[in-house]
């Protein structure tokens, strides 16, 4: 499967160098920040990829790296003149990688945002379904209700059968996660200017 990853320059040389590179977790902003922790759904897609593709065979206990695999509905290397790759003005690698499909986990990236903000992914078409399903999720015991807002979240894996209405936009952007970098399936390498 061809991915494109988005790293630091940092992180391709240490790729380079050391072959083989996994999410240092404590470099990783979004799981330590006090403001922004995503640390519980990071946990959540971690768990879901040791479901679904297994362990780590390199390290264990480590967390996801991220890249593209259909951007702007086509399987496609991201548009690296969009603004939002990287802080502006620093040089980053946008890397191709082939992966064997079974060690990759596809998600939808619009749909990954309900899993960041702790949102249900119901099953509304327009507005009086949405208020109805809140009121009914609101009438639910917190636990219960925590417990299917979580389960709505394998609604962002099921890429094939996208969501599209008033409420719901999926298949536009499709990401995936995967345990390592390894050189050995680097294809291509880009180095840019973010903007």
């Amino acid at each position: 499967m061809k991915i494109w990853t988005i790293q630091s320059i940092d992180i391709w040389e240490k790729l380079k160098e050391e072959k083989i590179v996994t999410c240092d977790e404590k470099l990783a902003s979004y799981l330590k920040d006090e403001d922004y922790s995503f640390l519980e759904q990071y946990n959540w897609i971690r768990n879901k990829m040791i479901n679904k593709i297994g362990d780590s065979s390199y390290k264990s206990n480590i967390y996801p790296i991220w890249g593209w695999y259909i951007y702007k509905g086509q399987h496609k290397k991201p548009d690296l003149r969009h603004s939002a790759h990287g802080p502006s003005g620093e040089q980053i690698a946008c890397i191709e990688l082939e992966i064997p499909d079974k060690k990759v986990l596809l998600s939808d990236f619009d749909l990954w945002h309900y899993v960041l903000n702790n949102w249900y992914i119901g099953d509304s078409g327009n507005e009086d379904e949405l208020d109805a399903e809140w009121e009914w999720l609101d009438s639910l015991p917190k636990e219960e209700r925590q417990g299917l807002i979580e389960k709505s979240w394998d609604k962002i894996f099921n890429i094939k059968e996208c969501l599209n209405n008033e409420i719901y936009s999926s298949g536009e952007y499709i990401q995936g996660t995967f345990w390592e970098l390894r050189l050995d399936e680097v294809k291509k390498v880009q180095i840019f200017k973010a903007r």
